[in-house]
C-alpha cells in the first residue's frame, strides 16, 4: 500500500515538473511610468495649458463671490445699524441664498469644463506613451510590464525606461 502511494507521489511530481518545463518563460519587464510621462515634452505644455485654464474659470468666479460676500458684509452692517426691517433681512438672506447656489453650481460647472479640457489634452498623450510601452515590449520580448515603484525588487537588464523614453523621442 506505502509502495503504491510512493509511485503515485513521485508519479504527480514527475509530471508536475515536465510540465513546468514545457511552460514558455514569461519575461517582465518594468518601468518608471510617472516619470517618463511627467518628463514628456507633450506633458509639460498640456499642464501649463491646464494651469492657464483653471486660472480663467477660477477668475469667472472670483468676481461673483467677491460681490457676494460684499453684499453680505453691507446686509451685516445694516442689520447691525437698525437700517432694515425683519422682511427685508428675511428678502436678503433669500437673496443671498440663491446667490450662493447659483454660484456653486457655476463651480459645479466649471470643474466639469476644466474635467473635459483635461481628457482632451491628455487621453492623447496617454494613448501615444502606451504605443510606445507597447512597442518597446513587444519588440524586446516582454510579456508583462510592471511599475518600478511597486516592486520590492527587480533586475536593470528588465527596466525599459530609457527603452520608451528612446521611442517617445526623448
Amino acid at each position: 500500500m506505502n509502495k503504491s502511494i510512493i509511485k503515485i507521489c513521485t508519479l504527480a511530481l514527475a509530471l508536475v515538473f515536465a510540465a513546468a518545463t514545457g511552460v514558455d518563460a514569461q519575461k517582465v519587464g518594468h518601468m518608471s511610468s510617472q516619470a517618463i510621462f511627467l518628463e514628456m515634452p507633450e506633458t509639460k505644455s498640456a499642464q501649463k495649458n491646464l494651469e492657464d485654464y483653471r486660472k480663467q474659470l477660477s477668475s469667472q468666479l472670483e468676481g461673483r463671490q467677491k460681490a457676494l460676500q460684499q453684499k453680505i458684509q453691507k446686509g451685516n452692517e445694516d442689520v447691525q445699524a437698525g437700517v432694515l426691517t425683519r422682511i427685508q433681512i428675511q428678502a436678503l438672506e433669500e437673496e443671498v441664498r440663491k446667490e450662493g447656489a447659483e454660484i456653486e453650481k457655476k463651480a459645479m460647472e466649471l470643474e466639469q469644463q476644466y474635467a473635459k479640457r483635461e481628457i482632451e489634452l491628455l487621453q492623447p498623450l496617454e494613448q501615444k506613451f502606451n504605443a510606445a510601452v507597447k512597442q518597446v515590449a513587444d519588440e524586446s520580448g516582454y510579456t508583462y510590464i510592471l511599475e518600478t515603484a511597486t516592486l520590492l525588487h527587480a533586475n536593470d537588464s528588465d527596466n525599459i525606461t530609457d527603452k520608451v523614453k528612446a521611442k517617445l523621442g526623448m
